[in-house]
């Protein structure tokens, strides 16, 4: 009778580690992307990231003509990645992905985006 036998090595070398590292730091730079949050002030929508906490966009409400929540469909249902298209008062638009929002924090948003005359389309 043959028997699975299984070795595992004392410990990784060098180049094992860097390679460990380069995908987790890859990994963990391409799911980041999706982590960004909307801090809404009294002129300015601020757009951070939870990992790249430097990263800050600062957008006028005065710009702004529609904000779009919307659905990307192109993942299995389970993967669907949710975010804010924000239209501004020239036609032009900017996509920023949501992914860590409830649906409660989204209506929130749309509730303080529609107090102060923006409209808002919540299309997922």
């Amino acid at each position: 009778m043959i028997k699975n036998i299984i070795v595992y090595p004392d410990s990784i070398n060098a180049n094992g580690k860097i390679f460990i590292i380069t995908v987790s730091l890859v990994l963990i730079y391409y799911h980041s992307r999706y982590m960004n949050y909307f801090v809404l002030e009294k002129d300015y929508l601020l757009i951070r990231n939870e990992n790249f906490y430097w990263k800050k966009e600062q957008i006028e409400l005065n710009d702004i003509y529609e904000i779009v929540v919307e659905k990307e469909e192109r993942y299995r249902r389970s993967f669907n990645k949710k975010y804010m298209r924000i239209i501004y008062k020239d036609f032009s638009d900017e996509k920023y992905c949501a992914d860590l929002l409830y649906e409660g924090t989204w209506i929130n948003l749309k509730n303080e985006f529609e107090k102060i005359n923006i409209p808002v389309r919540i299309e997922c």
